[in-house]
């Protein structure tokens, strides 16, 4: 019987030990009910970084990708198996500035989350809000 596949939370948005200390040297300011609070200098321009909005659920992993000065935000999710897109923590693989899924190859637009290849096709990935803050900071998820 095969063991589940689990993933090591990445750096820094771990286990409640040092949490507030961990996410404010990431340059991040977390509370559970207005989400994420981060510098969009932190998203690598076509890159990506995954936060958690909530640092005791793992299944709270945002991905958050930036390009042409737009922030995206998705669940760290993929909608084919429910598995996480990284293949490693804060690790996300591209293919013509295309989102890959590292389990199965999904392959994903960053600006609509439309699956576009791959065994989920036509399915897209859950969006995340993204509020536009003063001082080139974004808040992600969250209500407040």
């Amino acid at each position: 019987m095969r063991r589940p596949h689990r993933r090591r939370p990445p750096p820094g948005v771990g286990p409640m030990i040092g949490i507030r200390t961990a996410c404010a040297d990431r340059g991040l300011e977390m509370d559970k009910n207005t989400g994420v609070e981060l510098e969009v200098e932190r998203i690598p321009e076509d890159g990506a970084l995954d936060v958690r909005l909530d640092p005791e659920d793992p299944g709270s992993s945002v991905v958050l990708l930036r390009r042409d000065g737009h922030v995206y935000a998705w669940r760290n999710l993929c909608p084919h198996a429910g598995r996480f897109l990284n293949w490693a923590p804060g690790r996300f693989l591209f293919d013509q500035g295309r989102l890959v899924c590292a389990s199965h190859g999904a392959t994903f637009e960053v600006d609509s989350g439309l699956c576009v290849a791959g065994p989920c096709r036509g399915s897209s990935l859950v969006p995340v809000p993204v509020t536009p803050l003063d001082g080139g900071r974004v808040r992600v998820g969250g209500s407040g």
